[in-house]
């Protein structure tokens, strides 16, 4: 049975309407220049004993700061496989609050490239939390990290310098596997220092009484020079002195 025909008219009418607000919603989006900093990350977490543990996220913009508080209490644990595998972020400040990473938190997280812990705290990663991370170059610990467990940054080839300090207490013999340009920088017979030599990487490190010895020698070099300099002019201004006599 047909339908009448202004019925019919009336159904075309409200499609055209609906595909023009539509193309009109395309083009606003298209055009508006702020877009995409209205990208936010949408966190999950579940109560634990001291606080949150951030267990999942939905959407991730490129830079994450991982909350501080949730609901009037402490984010304490970032849960495991959190952000396995994610493609978006690239820079991660953790803060001073998180007091465990769990394992495989951020590993596989392709494009990640930065990870800055905040002053204060004392953070254990767990295993593999930042492991399979091509990209990752730089780390800043800002004495809050006090164990590195096993594979925690595995297989993270471009990680370069990183600075560590007595507040680490713990480093799993494979913490750092596969991280070819690793440089660690730690005060003498430290437990980073000892874990660098053990395993042949590469640091920098120079202790207070040999920078000392650095900057005196320095010091004399400099005094040297302008002595140098000193006795240069000296002779000139005796030799004029004698040309003008004879």
């Amino acid at each position: 049975m047909n339908k009448p025909k202004s019925e019919s008219g009336s159904a075309r009418v409200r499609f055209r309407r609906a595909a023009a607000a539509l193309v009109l919603l395309a083009a606003l989006l298209l055009l508006c220049p702020s877009c995409e900093k209205t990208e936010t990350s949408d966190f999950t977490y579940q109560k634990n004993d001291e606080g949150y543990t951030l267990i999942s996220v939905k959407a991730l913009g490129r830079d994450v700061v991982i909350p501080a508080e949730y609901n009037g209490e402490k984010v304490t644990w970032i849960g495991k496989n959190a952000f396995f595998n994610n493609d978006t972020i690239r820079r991660l400040t953790v803060p001073k609050s998180v007091a465990i990473i769990e394992e495989y938190a951020f590993s596989s997280c392709v494009k990640l490239n930065t990870v800055v812990f905040e002053e204060g705290g004392r953070c254990v990663i767990g295993e593999g939390a930042f492991s399979k991370n091509p990209l990752l170059e730089t780390l800043t610990l800002n004495s809050s990290v006090s164990v590195f467990d096993a594979r925690a940054f595995e297989n993270c080839p471009k990680l370069g310098r990183v600075q560590m300090d007595e507040s680490v207490k713990s480093i799993a013999r494979d913490a750092f596997k596969n991280c070819e340009s690793l440089l660690i920088d730690a005060p003498a017979g430290s437990i980073p220092d000892v874990f660098a030599k053990e395993n042949g990487i590469p640091s920098s490190f120079v202790s207070s009484d040999a920078a000392t010895y650095l900057t005196l020698l320095a010091a004399l070099a400099a005094a040297g020079a302008l002595f140098g300099v000193f006795l240069i002019i000296e002779k000139r201004r005796k030799r004029g002195k004698t040309q003008k006599k004879s």
